[in-house]
């Protein structure tokens, strides 16, 4: 009974605390009203988006003010008066919309002033300049240009957090053509200093950054030597160096492509067999087997002509060594398999394909079915090939090629019609169309016997 009791007390007094508790529903009302407005903002300057997406205007300014309408007193998450003018703002200008002059001005004067971001004030700012370089009178364009070159060297920029500065140089202003150059590489190096995020962003890599920039416009033509394979090559060698790096484990990679685009390959390969012996730069020995088979594999191509053997060989052993490793080069795998498959080393593809097995616990996925048919291929086990390709969900061209050539091997014209019809009309190679459309017509003739 008096366990009962203690129950029961226990229950009345967490339901008074429950009624006694005004200020906590008011304060989820109010959080529950801010996501509410926050939705809806996010619905407006997704309308915004695609009426300048649609270049339709009709309904631009009022969804606009009703954006701007919707910050009077708006609390977190939702949107600040601010921000929501940047949204307007630099929607009229990105692109440029001369109809609407007056207004982009204004909304992104409110940005400049009044966004909590500081790179939303920054970028506003440079918006700003940028439009009166672009729309001034003549006898006024030197001075605006000039106006929006001292931009970069003033205080906008200074006041953003290292990343988003580097950030702002590096990918916000490939939106936007300047009238003038700026070294955008060393003035992202200044903007970093020796924040570790910041830094890594400078340098960047296959996709972004320092080092993608200049092996870009080697590529594109440049004959610049602040951009040249010689430059990019010393800048890899800072990165492998700067203590600020979390992590340098990418940057053996690119050295490595940087010497053998020019030719050193004895250097290249002495950078990788020293890495595999030291351990160096954060890279586990089996990262480093895996590199020094990339190396072997790109060097050993030939044009009109089979690859280099003893250099593919090279390659397959050393990405042997990378799956042998404690702890693998996963990504090993796969390749190690194809290089076997292309060098007719059936034991050694059979041993990748295994490790691949392996390492996916005993299951069978889509890119074991694809080895498992490609060795069944090489070695013309036609029956084999389509048993394992017909497998694969959404086989891409190649693949298709190679199932409809088994199936056409073992006889089984109908089968492969399908698959002969996607060829002859999604093939990139307009040339190769009329092939296929003629084996089309031939397995059609064929099944109907």
């Amino acid at each position: 009974m008096k366990k009962a009791a203690y129950a029961l007390l226990i229950l009345a007094a967490a339901s008074v605390a429950a009624i006694a508790d005004p200020a906590a529903d008011a304060a989820k009302a109010q959080t529950d009203a801010a996501k509410a407005l926050a939705t809806r903002q996010n619905t407006l300057c997704k309308a915004i988006a695609q009426q300048v997406k649609d270049k339709v205007f009709t309904n631009f300014l009022a969804t606009a003010e009703e954006l701007l309408a919707s910050t009077k007193g708006a609390e977190p998450p939702a949107m600040t008066r601010g921000s929501a003018a940047f949204v307007a703002g630099k929607a009229l200008v990105v692109p440029l919309n001369l109809r609407y002059l007056k207004e982009a001005r204004e909304y992104l004067g409110i940005a400049e002033k009044e966004s909590p971001s500081a790179f939303e004030r920054a970028y506003a700012k440079f918006l700003l300049l940028e439009l009166d370089a672009k729309t001034c009178p003549d006898a006024d364009c030197e001075a605006a240009v000039a106006a929006l070159k001292a931009f970069f060297d003033g205080p906008a920029l200074d006041e953003l957090p290292p990343v988003e500065h580097v950030n702002f140089l590096y990918e916000t202003l490939s939106a936007h053509k300047l009238p003038f150059d700026l070294d955008l590489i060393a003035m992202a190096d200044k903007a970093a200093g020796t924040n570790a995020d910041a830094r890594a962003l400078f340098y960047g890599g296959r996709y972004r950054g320092a080092i993608r920039k200049m092996a870009g416009a080697v590529n594109d033509g440049s004959l610049d030597p602040a951009v040249s394979r010689e430059a990019r090559l010393a800048l890899i060698d800072r990165a492998l160096a700067d203590p600020c790096l979390p992590s340098h484990a990418n940057y053996p990679e690119f050295k490595s492509e940087v010497l053998v685009e020019l030719g050193r390959y004895d250097e290249a390969e002495k950078f990788l067999l020293d890495g595999i012996a030291h351990t160096n730069f954060q890279l586990n020995v089996g990262s480093w087997y895996e590199l020094l088979g990339k190396f072997y594999d790109t060097t050993s191509k030939r044009y009109y002509a089979e690859p280099n053997a003893e250099l593919r060989r090279k390659a397959i052993d050393a990405y042997r060594k990378a799956i042998d490793a404690k702890p693998p080069a996963r990504n090993s795998r796969g390749v190690l398999a194809d290089l076997c498959i292309a060098a007719g080393d059936v034991e050694g593809a059979k041993y990748a394909i295994d490790s691949i097995v392996e390492n996916l616990r005993g299951q069978t996925n889509g890119t074991v079915l694809l080895k498992l048919g490609a060795l069944a291929f090489a070695q013309e086990d036609y029956a084999g090939a389509a048993e394992f390709l017909g497998k694969v969900e959404k086989p891409d061209l190649a693949t298709r090629e190679k199932l409809a050539t088994a199936l056409y091997a073992e006889g089984r014209y109908a089968d492969c019609l399908p698959h002969l019809e996607i060829l002859a009309k999604e093939t990139r190679n307009r040339y190769r169309r009329p092939y296929f459309q003629l084996c089309l017509e031939k397995a059609k003739a064929l099944s109907e016997k």
